[in-house]
């Protein structure tokens, strides 16, 4: 692994202590990314858990995270790769083991290492005595302890006007079969633009709507304002850079409110550098339960082809049940500017 990456040469007024940089993200550090993610997205108590499967109970967050760390590996890479995502480091990481401070940081997740490996699941699977929904904690801790690395934070990003590859995201739907089946649900249901809002228009040109897709604190560095100022700096290098917007998703009350200020930012606007570069972000669609939808109220069939059964895949769970969905206007208004 190469040393840190140099930090960013305009963080657009995001202030942070002088041991963290922000830094653009690199093919080298896609590992780090998605260990991250799996952990984020799958070890801990989210809604990707539930999308991962169309009715409960299905495999164990563990074996879910080992295996998006293999089977995503295209979709981080694109992301990584945009020149669009960003992380933060910390210089001052304390290394636990001797091998990761020579290498400036290492991901110890390989077969016969911290984790019981996809062969050794396979050769459990083959003896018969493997229980995929079983939860160790100790599994989940190893993981963890595995991630030894001064990558701490990350939000990755990319183009509009490029998305994903057609296998790229035949992959992802794949692995989250739900993921689709609710996103067209609320763009259909719960967007509260009309149709021709030229904020639901797809972009005619590159540079032009940003999409955010995920963002993620590791273990340890939770509270110390590291996500709300890596959302805000990717939303003013955006504009620095032209798009005229950026959009996501998200179930984290945290990273909601990254993208807003209060009428205490309005008296002091340089609290929060995208009010006071005169940017304005809304909700344009919010999921308050995510646990009163049925699969029938995505189209979805039963595995036994009964149309209508009441099956609630998101009940159950232990994550939050909202989700909202944001536009952030990135250029600044005037007074004349029309409302939105």
């Amino acid at each position: 692994m190469p040393p840190l990456p140099p930090p960013v040469a305009n963080t657009h007024g995001i202030e942070l202590p002088a041991r963290y940089r922000i830094c653009l993200l690199t093919d080298e550090y896609t590992d780090w990314v998605k260990a991250l993610y799996s952990d984020g997205f799958l070890l801990r108590a989210t809604p990707w858990v539930a999308m991962n499967r169309t009715a409960p109970p299905g495999r164990s967050r563990v074996n879910l995270a080992l295996s998006a760390f293999t089977e995503l590996d295209g979709f981080h890479r694109y992301l990584v790769n945009s020149g669009l995502s960003y992380a933060i480091f910390d210089t001052e990481y304390a290394f636990q083991r001797p091998g990761s401070a020579e290498a400036g940081g290492h991901l110890y997740w390989d077969d016969g290492g911290v984790f019981l490996g996809q062969h050794e699941h396979q050769r459990q699977q083959n003896r018969g005595d493997y229980d995929e929904d079983e939860e160790d904690d100790a599994k989940v801790n190893r993981l963890v302890e595995g991630m030894d690395f001064p990558l701490v934070c990350y939000g990755l990003s990319y183009d509009a006007f490029a998305p994903y590859p057609a296998e790229t995201q035949k992959i992802v739907n794949a692995f989250y079969p739900l993921r689709g089946p609710m996103f067209e649900y609320i763009d259909q249901h719960l967007d509260k633009r009309p149709r021709d809002h030229p904020d639901r228009q797809p972009p005619t040109r590159p540079r032009e709507i940003l999409m955010r897709n995920g963002c993620i604190t590791k273990r340890g560095y939770e509270g110390r304002g590291l996500m709300t100022a890596l959302n805000r700096f990717i939303a003013l290098e955006a504009r620095a850079r032209g798009f005229r917007g950026l959009s996501l998703g998200t179930n984290s009350p945290t990273v909601m409110r990254s993208y807003f200020f209060n009428a205490d930012d309005e008296k002091k606007k340089g609290k929060n550098p995208m009010a006071a570069a005169g940017m304005r972000s809304s909700v344009f669609a919010h999921v308050d339960n995510l646990g009163q939808f049925r699969l029938s109220d995505f189209g979805i069939k039963e595995e036994n082809g009964i149309d209508g059964k009441e099956v609630y895949p998101f009940r159950g769970y232990w994550f939050s049940q909202k989700v909202w969905l944001i536009w952030c206007d990135l250029a600044p208004l005037s007074p004349s500017s029309p409302p939105r």
